[in-house]
């Protein structure tokens, strides 16, 4: 997975509220360029990246190539930003007073709203907040673990693929 180790539990504390408990392996890496190393080094393994903008079927094709026939990429589209946009509880909750639900994107599926509308949105919403304004770092365990996965499910089609996929897993 593209992203900080101390992203490893929240991760995967977020997946098993949907999947139920699986074996879930979590490995984070700093960059896409060394999740990617990572996972041609493990057969089998799935790939979790941002799609970081790019065209989701030329990105999948490349990423595909890179990987191999035996694993599988998913992605957070357009990154892991997208899914705290689709739970506007979960920011409310995790910003309280200030917070500004009216700064967020109106498109509900977030997987449309660009890198650039996501960042701004994330600092408009919260510039009046008590808590400071959004920081990845800072923020990004606290609203992972307030995340509802369904509502992550039901706006981000990506997600659910991966979601589907570690499902169909588990039952074999």
């Amino acid at each position: 997975m593209e992203g900080n180790k101390r992203l490893r539990a929240p991760i995967s504390q977020f997946i098993r509220k949907i999947t139920g408990p699986i074996d879930l392996k979590v490995t984070p890496c700093n960059s896409r360029d060394d999740a990617i190393k990572q996972c041609v080094k493990d057969e089998s393994a799935m790939l979790l990246i941002d799609s970081e903008g790019e065209e989701l079927h030329p990105l999948i094709s490349r990423i595909r190539s890179q990987i191999g026939p035996s694993n599988h990429p998913f992605f957070m589209v357009q990154k892991m930003e997208a899914w705290f946009i689709a739970d506007r509880n979960a920011l409310r909750n995790h910003f309280g007073a200030g917070f500004r639900e009216s700064a967020l994107p109106r498109n509900r599926n977030v997987e449309e709203v660009s890198i650039q509308d996501i960042d701004n949105a994330l600092r408009n919403a919260t510039r009046d907040c008590a808590k400071q304004r959004y920081s990845k770092g800072r923020d990004d365990v606290g609203l992972l673990n307030l995340l509802n996965p369904n509502t992550v499910y039901n706006a981000c089609p990506n997600f659910a693929l991966l979601i589907d996929y570690l499902r169909e897993l588990a039952a074999a």
